[in-house]
């Protein structure tokens, strides 16, 4: 799997030229990545449900759980910033959006409204409670190369889907359904990082993004096989051993399950990448001179 597009250099660009281009990309990559971070559980829980893709765009199906995560983490930063909810900036929420789509998530396929104020105070009573030296990023300085990500990502990608195969596995065998999940994720993490970068994006950038892709996917795909499984399981439940070994037969429900993550992944790029437009537009203070370093 390819993670860059040609070795095509090009000549005769002004040092700043080279620069707005760099600085482009990488807030491209960052903005993409905080989507897809910050918004994976919700989309997994869709999934989960049974919400099909094309309703999901429909009406408020998406766009409550997404609204409702986003109010909510700025509650949580306003409670621990001590600021008004006016004033809470996108850096001050950031670190409180994954946990707060988490539980709008959670609470979307359990059937249940939440008290944002009342969950609000939750978090932010937890995270006053933790250690900010937690906080760091444990590859953040091992010089990580791009190809050693990729093998690191594959690795979380099998961690992530194993324990989901070991409880079923369609009578495929273990190891050939998860070979099959993990070549479906990873594929569709490159070709989406691919896809989603401008041109002249080299192999590190794309290879970051992949991380990101491959790991919030890990989380659909397991509520889609789920989803499959607990289906496939009670259609079979009153059939004879000869039945069920004619419908295996005849059907692959691995090649369906993979079909429905494949429209989920797809879903969720578009969504990143008409985010990212405005996630990405730069602040008044110029960045030059920052140093771009990696978001997860």
């Amino acid at each position: 799997m390819a993670l860059r597009r040609s070795d095509k250099k090009t000549t005769g660009d002004t040092i700043a030229d080279d620069w707005d281009r760099q600085d482009k990309r990488f807030r491209k990559k960052v903005a993409i990545q905080q989507f897809m971070s910050h918004n994976a559980a919700i989309f997994s829980a869709l999934a989960r449900s049974g919400q099909g893709v094309d309703g999901a765009l429909d009406g408020d199906v998406l766009k409550k759980p997404v609204t409702q995560a986003h109010a909510l983490s700025r509650e949580v930063a306003a409670l621990v910033a001590g600021k008004n909810v006016g004033e809470v900036t996108a850096a001050d929420a950031k670190p409180f959006r994954s946990a707060a789509a988490d539980i709008i998530a959670e609470a979307y396929f359990r059937g249940r409204e939440i008290d944002i104020k009342s969950a609000a105070r939750n978090i932010a009573d937890v995270a006053a409670l933790v250690d900010d030296t937690w906080d760091h990023d444990l590859y953040k300085d091992d010089n990580v190369r791009p190809r050693t990500s990729v093998r690191m990502t594959a690795a979380a990608v099998a961690g992530g889907l194993s324990e989901t195969v070991a409880v079923y596995d369609f009578r495929v065998g273990r190891e050939e359904v998860l070979e099959r999940l993990m070549r479906t994720v990873i594929e569709t993490a490159v070709s989406s990082a691919i896809a989603m970068m401008p041109e002249d994006a080299n192999e590190g950038e794309l290879s970051n993004l992949t991380q990101t892709l491959a790991r919030t996917m890990t989380g659909v795909m397991k509520s889609c096989y789920e989803r499959k499984a607990r289906t496939v399981v009670a259609s079979l439940e009153h059939m004879s051993e000869e039945r069920k070994r004619d419908w295996f037969s005849r059907n692959d429900p691995i090649s369906e399950l993979t079909e429905e993550f494949s429209s989920w992944a797809s879903c969720m790029c578009g969504f990143a990448i008409a985010a990212s437009s405005e996630i990405a537009k730069p602040s008044r203070e110029s960045t030059k001179g920052n140093n771009f370093t990696s978001q997860k």
